[in-house]
């Protein structure tokens, strides 16, 4: 099974009714009902189903998931809904997994900002995927931005620190900083553990390029002061704003391989 990245620009997706019950009636049922309770205010109403992006999202999510298993035969387009809710469980950390021990596929799904992505790579190897948005939320001047980058201080480590305020711009800042989260939140969903683990305990070395020069690029990274030769981990530019990271249980760097851009056509398409 070789590798996956695929991306999805849900923001720019905006389904019609019919469209997105369609789509609603390609995935089981108890995740259906779930997406359904996705509420979001706004001015004085609740925004729901087609017009919630978190809900778009994780639909979106979950065809991707969908197609995965499709196209690697784990289930079949004729009885798909049935032998999903068969095959994937959740971790108590919120994280869907094929429940089939024999099949130790690993895979993972994220969203934030604009887009949803989804990564799997070959058998055995833990994996995770994360985007981040580096837009400071609720942030309109450098003072605000600079309070925002100081109250996250205590998650990174003295030279992750030092590297971002290397940068003498704000918005140099704010990407190296949201580079360095991403990479500990791929990490994190590799791992499974949720928020319990402590984020200044994995450093990465990070690469001036990426922020300057918009490079892809592989990273190294320390656990606890000793170097993770065993891990993978990447970045790379979705678009101006939109950063993805990859971390992977494996030593083995091949050619960093971009995001495939999807479109809901290829997502309801076995």
């Amino acid at each position: 099974m070789s590798c996956v990245r695929w991306a999805f620009r849900f923001s720019e997706w905006n389904p019609k009714e019919n469209e997105w019950n369609q789509c609603l009636e390609c995935i089981e049922l108890k995740e259906k009902e779930r997406i359904g309770k996705f509420k979001r205010p706004n001015k004085g109403e609740w925004l729901i189903g087609r017009f919630n992006s978190d809900a778009k999202s994780s639909l979106i999510g979950r065809l991707m998931l969908r197609l995965f298993l499709l196209n690697n035969h784990f289930i079949r387009e004729s009885n798909a809904k049935k032998e999903m809710e068969e095959l994937l469980s959740r971790s108590q950390y919120g994280k869907p997994f094929i429940n089939k021990s024999e099949w130790n596929v690993p895979f993972s799904i994220s969203h934030a900002g604009e887009w949803v992505l989804f990564a799997s790579e070959s058998i055995g190897n833990e994996i995770g995927v994360d985007v981040m948005d580096c837009k400071v939320p609720n942030s309109n001047s450098d003072d605000e931005v600079t309070q925002f980058l100081e109250d996250f201080k205590r998650e990174f480590t003295s030279f992750e620190w030092n590297f971002i305020q290397s940068f003498s711009s704000i918005s140099s800042k704010i990407e190296a900083f949201f580079s360095f989260w991403t990479l500990k939140e791929a990490y994190i969903k590799a791992i499974g553990v949720g928020l319990t683990f402590s984020l200044p305990r994995i450093e990465f070395d990070m690469k001036k390029s990426f922020i300057v020069d918009r490079k892809s690029c592989f990273i190294s990274a320390k656990l606890d002061g000793i170097l993770m030769e065993e891990w993978s981990f990447s970045l790379e530019w979705l678009d101006s704003i939109h950063i993805a990271s990859i971390a992977i249980h494996s030593k083995i760097k091949t050619d960093l391989p971009s995001f495939i851009i999807l479109t809901v056509k290829d997502l309801k398409t076995s």
